[in-house]
């Protein structure tokens, strides 16, 4: 099995590894138009489902361009966090101080952590 992965006959591993795999697959062709799966039962079928599962979730939306617009909007709300909370809490900072509440302090932490 360990010569088979080290030569690129078998994908084992996290999502992660698979997606490597898959890309140094794609250099080292050119590219390629699909990925044929095959299946051994080697393990338990609840096993054999949950890699399925990791497949679909994790590694074939990054190959068929579906991750592209969610990468792009995290890197955009991460980059304004403040712009784009930062009205919402100070509305609810506002809300608390206008109700003669004192603000929770885990909320309080969190408010200022995102200002840093």
């Amino acid at each position: 099995m360990e010569s088979q992965i080290e030569r690129g006959g078998a994908i084992v591993g996290s999502p992660d590894d698979a997606i490597a795999a898959i890309e140094r697959m794609q250099e080292m062709s050119g590219g390629f138009g699909g990925l044929l799966g095959m299946a051994h039962e080697w393990t338990s079928w609840e096993k054999t489902k949950r890699s399925y599962e990791l497949f679909a979730r994790y590694v074939a939306p990054k190959f068929q361009g579906q991750l592209g617009r969610i990468s792009e909007s995290q890197e955009y709300v991460s980059g304004h966090r403040t712009t784009i909370f930062g009205p919402n809490a100070a509305a609810i900072g506002k809300a608390f101080i206008d109700g003669g509440v004192q603000l929770p302090a885990p909320m309080l932490e969190r408010m200022q952590r995102g200002n840093t």
